[in-house]
C-alpha cells in the first residue's frame, strides 16, 4: 500500500512539474524538478532506491 501511494503522488507531481515547467522553464528547471521528486522518495523511505538515466534528459511541452 505504501508503495502505491508513493507512486501516486510521484505521478502527481510530475505532472505538476511537467505543468510548471512549461510556462516557466528558467524558474523550474529540471534539478530543480529532480530535487523534488527525490525528495518524496525520501518521505516515504524510498530515497536512493531508483536510479537515473541522464543521458536523455528531454523537455516535452
Amino acid at each position: 500500500m505504501r508503495i502505491r501511494i508513493a507512486v501516486f503522488a510521484l505521478v502527481g507531481a510530475t505532472e505538476g512539474a511537467a505543468q510548471l515547467a512549461c510556462f516557466d522553464p528558467a524558474t523550474y528547471s529540471a534539478p530543480v524538478q529532480e530535487a523534488m521528486l527525490d525528495s518524496i522518495l525520501d518521505v516515504y523511505g524510498f530515497a536512493g532506491a531508483a536510479t537515473v538515466d541522464r543521458s536523455c534528459h528531454e523537455t516535452v511541452c
